[in-house]
């Protein structure tokens, strides 16, 4: 390997190539104890993580598995009202543009299971001043009924721009569950009925998108 190092040979070897490296999926009970073990090192030290989980992985795979699954599915929750009071305080001395970079002041060093992104978000679309909530009016429904025709059915960001004081999340829920045209607003029959048992036990009685998606025709998750 005449373009490698010694070094990035050896660290390629021991992180990615071993033989005894486990790169099998990770099962229920394996994650559970990679969540016990990494909050007892208080989620520092993946080389002591990983020889105390003892099943083969290595300190990248148990640090990558532990920040893109276990990690965010605290991150999922609701957000609380002590949560958004923190936020708020966190965008007033960081400002709108810091994030998560790394930095001593940025906003997701405000939360220990909150990142970047989600403050983003969380900011944006629910708690950014002038965001306008409750009832639309019809002003506002023709307002967006103009920018869908315009900009598609897709692109949300753009069709809020053309509909102040909503969110992109907020038009994509006003369409899909109210003004779509194309929406299923008759009796319910029989078969559907039926599809709707099958495919509620099939996801669930939370996983609403999904079932409105198999359902074959066009009926909203509400």
């Amino acid at each position: 390997l005449p373009n490698r190092t010694p070094a990035e040979c050896m660290i390629r070897w021991v992180a990615h190539e071993h033989p005894l490296i486990n790169k099998s999926e990770w099962s229920v009970e394996e994650d559970a104890m990679l969540r016990s073990i990494a909050k007892k090192h208080k989620e520092r030290n993946w080389d002591r993580i990983a020889l105390e989980l003892k099943t083969n992985r290595t300190s990248w795979q148990c640090f990558k598995q532990y920040r893109s699954h276990l990690w965010e599915e605290q991150g999922r929750r609701k957000w609380t009202p002590e949560e958004d009071a923190i936020l708020s305080q966190a965008v007033a001395m960081c400002g709108e543009r810091n994030w998560q970079q790394g930095k001593h002041m940025d906003v997701a060093t405000c939360f220990e299971h909150r990142t970047g992104q989600q403050c983003l978000h969380r900011w944006t679309k629910t708690l950014k001043p002038g965001m306008r909530k409750g009832r639309w009016s019809p002003e506002e429904d023709e307002a967006l009924r103009s920018a869908v025709a315009l900009h598609g059915a897709s692109n949300w960001v753009k069709v809020a721009a053309h509909v102040m004081e909503r969110s992109d999340v907020q038009c994509r829920e006003r369409w899909t569950n109210v003004l779509d045209p194309s929406i299923a607003r008759g009796q319910w029959h029989a078969d559907e009925d039926a599809r709707l048992l099958e495919l509620v036990a099939k996801h669930g009685a939370h996983s609403w998108a999904a079932v409105a998606r198999e359902m074959g025709i066009q009926r909203t998750d509400n």
